[in-house]
Formats: structure tokens, C-alpha cells, sequence
């Protein structure tokens, strides 16, 4: 392997241009989708719309609580992840593998606020990308009383904007190239990629092509200044240019300027090889000697070309076979800040693990793109038609809400003025308004006209059009329903409501199945001997145990076990393990689950106890029995509520 300089490396970097140039083209052209997604979830659904004269910006937002309550309902999942091993003789080392991996979605990597984060974003833009990584010198990672560092797992989001691949590729597997950036202080990148610390600095010191690049792709979110918007323009635009940094990016802060540069990522598929052979077999020694090659002297086996004695270093072999190999069988990695190479050396830019870093999770498929569809895109027409609908019931109130006067000059004592007369008549509960003598004929109040119901029908037809889009009832969120409705009616909008989500479940499942893949080969593959683990116990009780050769050899696969912890899920699995109970009997397994199920603390005493109880009425029966003592019977009860009773009456 060598270090890429000279012309290869000018060759390279162009070539990476032109790849991230077609990257973020294609992802440009999906981004007015994650633009449209932000402002409709963020309450900018006015964004670059104009509004009649005198209309305030009022929006009725049905999107966000759709998607709150999507995001709730997954909030009640709890996972489990299984590690199936390929052999059965390793399963232990495979259990020890699904204790850790366990505590680390529960614990270390924080796996259910992750989940949520990533369907947020596919809520938004469509789809989110994860990447998996190792990171040899984490933050808090320095292990001070050994004096080294000790790597971890990370897990991260990429904003959409900042992602992209082949515009050819349906699937990222397809793909030939991938390119992501991220921004990062600079000490942070001297220390994790030395000997680089001037081109860093100048990289840091320049104008940064991608802070222009987000104000660019942002700038049509923030509505356009218009005098007649009223007084709530600045209000509608807040919270999404604060999420999308436009404005940060437009501030000139010191404490930022110099400090921060641009790291960018490739990985593409290289088809280099090199010619390679691999070694014969060694030939018989009846061989060597039939085809003249060897003869015999004594015990010793001589070659007849030289005369040398033939041993385990010399020994002829049969042709070997000759094949081309892939220099980066798994593809090729490099990392550059502007033109400079992060990992210049070619054996650094091998890609050593078997899957990609980056895996994606979609809200909603899409035929023949690795992109989803948002929560937005389908609704937004409907939100367009409910936020017209209630300006209208706005404009009403405010122009005809206030009674208007018609008054004749000189009517109102001591009001020359109309602002005098507006003082003088304004509307207030209990007013008294003086007339001039005479003149009460001459002041009449007019009556406001009647509100359309045309405009109240098109509000409720196009709410409930816009429920039945975005798949979340008002049951689902738990609002009273208008009018009357059976019950049947009731439960079948809370089924279509969890049929909705269960796809999100079913596309959640996928994507963790894939994720968790890759952080498995990330510990195996950089998990040092006799590092100690935390793992996930019996009833989730942390312990603690030691990597060791057998859990670095096991070959597993990931398996994703899911459930609610909503109430009639729970109930459910209750009423499930009642009728096991009652076909297979008081098993301690059952009873176990069934009291974990109702969140019995200590579940083990509790049986342990039950089972002590058991065996004292079983010594009393038998005691009696033997004493001659009549027994109406002896009852035992049965954690499933059911009962067995056991008649020792003598001489029945």
C-alpha cells in the first residue's frame, strides 16, 4: 500500500467533486419535501403565501398532533434484542452476546430516545439515515488509572441535507458511491487525525462553502416580508429557522469563526485489483521420483537439478491457483477536508467491516427509491384548505365580530371628531352613550351579518378529510367525538388508528433489525480480550461480565422482539398466559411471566413463597389424613385466578 499524492491524488479529489456534486443534486431535489415538512410540522404552514388584505395568519395545524401521537404510540414499544447463534454449541456464548447487546440499547446507546429522533425525521423528511461507527477516543473515554483509551459504540443521525449516493441506485446496497458531511471543531480533528494541523487550520479559516449552502437551502422558509402579513410574521417562522440554523447561519460570531471545519465522507465501490496465486499442493514423493524430479540417498530425498536435500521448505508443490483480488473487496473510504486527505494511505481507506455505516429508515415506502414519503406531502393540500377555511371564520370575527354604528354628524354630544365619536360609542358591556337632543333617530347600530355555514361545513369536511389522511382519529387522540356514535363505531377508529400504526411498527422493526447488525460486528470486530461488559440480567438487573475468546468466535445473527406497553396490549398478554395456566397448569415459568406482566415487584419471592404456602396446605392435608381427621377439602388457589380442590374426606 502506498500514500495517494501527486496526480493520483488531484485524479481522486476531481473525481470526488463530481460525486459530490451528483449527491447533492439528487438530495436538492428532494429537500423542497423536507422544506414543505418542517414548515407544515412547525407551524410555518404559511410560508410564501400570500393573505388577503386586512387577514391575520391563523393556522389550524392538524399535522403536528397526527405526528405527536404517532411518536407516542411508538414511544410504548419495548424491544428485545435477540442474538440466534448458527451452531447450538454456542449458545451460551450468543446469550452472553444478547445480554450486552441489550444493555446497550437500553442503557448505553440510549436506543429508545434514538428511535424516536430517527422517526421524527422520517416524519419530516421522509426517511432518516443512521450511522454506526466505532470511536477509539471517545469523549469521556480515557481510562485514567490504565492510561489508554477505551473505544465505544456510537450511533448517530445525518441530516437529510447533508447525505446522498448514486442517483442511479434504488437501494443503498446498489449504490457506487456514498457521500455525507458533518462539521466538527477543529482540535477535536488534529487529535483524531494527526499530522494535518496546517491544512486543518487554513481549511477552518476559509469561507465554508456548506454554511452558504444552508442558508440557501433554507431561505425560502422563513416568510417574506410583507407589511399586510399582520402582527404575527415574525412568530410563524421562529421555531423552523431555529431548527434549520438559518438563523445562526447568519450571524458573525467570533466564538464560532475559525473554529469549525467541514469533514466529508466517501465510500464507493473501487474495482482495483491486484494478481494473486495461492500455493500447490505438495507432490508425492513417488511422484517426484517417478517424473525424475528426486532421487533417494538413504533416508534422505535429494533433488536430481541441484542435488539438495528436499525438506519442508523446498518441497515441490503442483501449480497453485492464480486469481485476481479485490484491493477493497468491501469497498473504499476516504475522509478530506477540502482537498486534503484524512486517511491519505491506501491501507487506510480499505473498508474493513461487511456492512455499510449507514442504514436508513423510511415513513412511508416509495416504488423504486431508497427515500420515503413524510407525514406532509399527502396532507398539506387539506392543511392549505382547513387554514383558509378558519382565516375566513378569523376574518369574520374580526370585521364583523365588533357592532358597527351609523351616526350623524352632530348626533353625539361633545364628538366633532370620528375619533372623538369612536371614544365616545365604543362598545363595552353596561355603556351609556349620550345623543344630542333630538337626535336619537340619528344613531342606529347596525346588526352583523350572518356567518356563512358554508365556510363552518367546508372547515369540518376538510378536518375530517385530513384525519382520515394522516391516519390518526380523533379517538386515537383522545378527543371527545362530535355527535353520538356506537361503540362499534368508536373501536373501529381506534383500529384503523392502530392499523396505521402498526405499519410504522412493521418499518421500524427493519430498520432496527439492520442497524443492530452493524453495531454487533462494530463490538465483535474492536472488542479487546478480558474487556469487561455490562450486560442485561435476569428482570433487567445490570451486571457485569468479561469478553473472552469464545464470544469474539460465535457466530450469531440479530433478531428484533417487540411489544406495547399499552394497557389492552398488556391485558392481553395476561388473559394469554391465564389460558396457558389453565391448560398446562401453575407452571413457574407461566407464573412467573404472568406476575412481570401484572408489575409484580420480586416476582422469584412472591412464587417462592406461593410454592412454601402450597407445600404447608399440602403437609396439613396429608397430616389430617393420616391423624383420621375429616377434610371438607383443601383449596388451592392458582395465580390464574382458577382453583383446585382437593377432597380427603375418609371413607367416602
Amino acid at each position: 500500500m502506498a500514500v495517494v499524492t501527486g496526480e493520483k491524488l488531484k485524479s481522486l479529489n476531481s473525481q470526488l467533486d463530481d460525486w459530490r456534486t451528483a449527491c447533492l443534486d439528487e438530495t436538492d431535489g428532494w429537500l423542497q419535501i423536507y422544506r414543505d415538512g418542517l414548515n407544515y410540522a412547525f407551524n410555518n404552514q404559511l410560508a410564501n403565501k400570500k393573505l388577503k388584505d386586512g387577514w391575520d395568519p391563523i393556522t389550524a395545524n392538524y399535522i403536528f398532533p397526527a405526528m405527536m401521537q404517532e411518536l407516542a404510540i411508538l414511544s410504548q414499544r419495548y424491544t428485545t434484542v435477540l442474538a440466534r447463534p448458527t451452531e447450538d454449541s454456542d449458545s451460551q456464548y450468543a446469550d452472553m452476546w444478547q445480554s450486552h447487546l441489550q444493555w446497550l440499547y437500553e442503557e448505553d446507546l440510549n436506543m429508545e430516545e434514538f428511535l424516536l429522533r430517527a422517526a421524527l425525521d422520517a416524519k419530516i423528511a421522509g426517511y432518516s439515515v443512521a450511522k454506526t461507527l466505532w470511536e477509539p477516543e471517545p469523549r469521556n473515554g480515557w481510562d485514567i488509572q490504565n492510561k489508554r483509551w477505551i473505544g465505544r459504540l456510537r450511533c448517530a443521525l445525518i441530516r437529510p441535507e447533508y447525505f446522498g449516493s448514486d442517483p442511479e441506485a434504488e437501494t443503498l446496497d446498489e449504490a457506487s458511491y456514498i457521500f455525507t458531511a458533518r462539521r466538527a471543531h477543529k482540535e477535536w480533528v488534529k487529535r483524531r487525525w494527526p499530522g494535518h494541523d496546517e491544512e486543518i487550520d487554513a481549511a477552518a479559516n476559509e469561507d465554508d462553502a456548506w454554511n452558504d449552502r444552508t442558508q440557501r437551502i433554507y431561505d425560502t422558509i422563513v416568510i417574506t416580508d410583507k407589511p399586510d402579513i399582520g402582527p404575527n410574521e415574525g412568530d410563524q417562522a421562529r421555531l423552523v429557522s431555529l431548527l434549520t440554523g438559518v438563523k445562526t447561519a447568519r450571524l458573525n460570531d467570533d466564538a464560532r469563526e475559525g473554529q469549525y471545519v467541514t469533514i466529508e465522507e466517501f465510500h464507493y465501490q473501487d474495482y482495483e485489483t491486484r494478481n494473486g496465486e495461492t500455493r500447490g499442493d505438495d507432490i508425492p514423493e513417488e511422484e517426484l521420483i517417478q517424473k525424475g524430479l528426486a532421487f533417494r540417498e538413504g533416508t534422505i530425498l535429494r533433488s536430481n537439478e541441484t542435488g539438495v536435500a528436499l525438506g519442508p521448505n523446498n518441497w515441490p508443490t503442483k501449480d497453485g491457483l492464480t486469481y485476481k483480488e479485490p484491493m477493497y473487496p468491501r469497498g473504499r473510504m476516504i475522509l478530506r477536508i477540502g482537498e486534503t486527505l484524512l486517511n491519505p494511505d491506501t491501507k487506510d481507506q480499505i473498508y474493513p467491516y461487511e456492512r455499510q455505516p449507514f442504514v436508513i429508515g423510511v415513513n412511508h415506502l416509495l416504488p423504486h427509491t431508497w427515500r420515503g414519503l413524510n407525514n406532509v406531502e399527502m396532507a398539506r393540500g387539506l392543511q392549505d384548505w382547513v387554514n383558509i377555511s378558519i382565516q375566513h371564520l378569523g376574518a369574520a370575527v374580526k370585521h364583523f365580530g365588533d357592532p358597527q354604528w351609523v351616526v350623524e354628524e352632530g348626533a353625539v354630544e361633545g364628538a366633532k371628531t370620528p375619533r372623538k365619536l369612536a371614544q365616545r360609542i365604543k362598545s363595552a358591556a353596561g355603556k351609556i352613550i349620550f345623543v344630542s337632543k333630538g337626535k336619537i333617530d340619528k344613531i342606529r347600530r347596525e346588526p352583523a351579518p350572518a356567518l356563512s355555514t358554508g365556510v363552518i361545513s367546508t372547515f369540518t369536511l376538510m378536518a375530517q378529510e385530513l384525519r382520515d389522511q394522516t391516519g390518526i382519529q380523533e379517538v386515537g387522540l383522545g378527543r371527545a367525538q362530535e355527535g353520538q356514535q356506537t361503540k362499534h363505531e368508536i373501536v373501529r377508529l381506534e383500529t384503523n388508528t392502530r392499523l396505521r400504526t402498526a405499519l410504522s411498527h412493521k418499518l421500524l422493526d427493519q430498520f432496527l433489525v439492520r442497524l443492530w447488525r452493524n453495531i454487533a460486528e462494530l463490538a465483535q470486530r474492536n472488542y479487546e480480550p478480558e474487556r469487561v461488559l455490562r450486560v442485561i440480567g435476569k428482570r433487567h438487573a445490570p451486571t457485569i461480565t468479561e469478553y473472552n475468546q469464545g464470544m469474539a468466535d460465535v457466530r450469531f445473527d440479530i433478531q428484533i422482539e417487540a411489544g406495547t406497553k399499552l394497557p389492552f396490549d398488556v391485558e392481553k398478554k395476561r388473559m394469554n398466559l391465564t389460558e396457558a395456566m389453565g391448560i398446562l397448569g401453575p407452571l413457574p415459568t407461566l407464573v412467573e411471566r404472568y406476575l412481570e406482566a401484572s408489575e409484580i415487584m420480586n416476582p422469584e419471592e412472591v412464587i417462592a413463597e406461593w410454592q412454601q404456602m402450597q407445600l404447608q396446605l399440602q403437609q396439613q392435608a396429608q397430616q389430617q389424613e393420616a391423624e383420621g381427621t375429616p377434610n371438607a377439602g383443601t383449596k388451592t388457589n392458582t395465580p390464574s385466578g382458577g382453583n383446585t380442590n382437593t377432597n380427603t374426606t375418609e371413607g367416602a
